[in-house]
């Protein structure tokens, strides 16, 4: 067995606030920033309602579509790309039906090829305004947002298994049997 010499317990590591170097903060490129400026903003909106995608406005700008992106979700910005995009819905619907009117009398691989691209374009639309979505959503709640009121009741189910067809009903009826206990 061979031996072990010098056996050290491992340096602690110092976790204080002061030991810890600071995280780097990230630096904002202000060249993309400028480009993005340099279109005004109302131009950019228009882009966006006439059913330009972020990563093809962002393309056209020479930026990253994240910088894009940050930009139009900033707080005073935020309100005015939301109904943009709202208003954008018919522009992706418009664009599904033009890739399906260019397939017509085309080979069956270009047809699929547009049908996949007009479901994208619905699907787009559908994200960018609710009312163009295919998902219907249920509220299930009774008056003023409440649990919905329900009324005991007691449901019994009877088979149907068409053995008395065959057979008189040879039972008492209700009637019958309440006039007998009657007396």
């Amino acid at each position: 067995m061979p031996e072990i010499k010098n056996l050290r317990p491992p340096k602690a590591i110092d976790l204080s606030a002061d030991s810890l170097i600071p995280a780097r903060t990230r630096k904002r490129s202000s060249a993309a920033l400028a480009r993005i400026e340099n279109e005004s903003f109302p131009e950019i909106l228009s882009r966006i309602r006439a059913g330009e995608s972020q990563s093809e406005i962002a393309q056209g700008l020479g930026v990253h579509v994240a910088t894009l992106n940050r930009y139009l979700n900033d707080a005073e910005r935020a309100i005015e790309t939301d109904a943009a995009k709202r208003d954008s819905a018919e522009a992706w619907l418009d664009r599904a039906m033009a890739e399906l009117e260019q397939a017509k009398g085309k080979d069956n691989a270009e047809v699929t090829r547009a049908k996949a691209v007009a479901q994208e374009c619905a699907r787009r639309a559908g994200i960018r305004n609710p009312r163009y979505s295919e998902k219907q959503q249920v509220e299930l709640s009774g008056p003023d947002g409440g649990p919905v009121p329900q009324a005991p009741s007691v449901v019994v189910y009877l088979p149907a298994n068409h053995r008395d067809d065959e057979y008189q009903d040879v039972s008492p009826s209700i009637e019958n049997f309440s006039e007998r206990s009657k007396q």
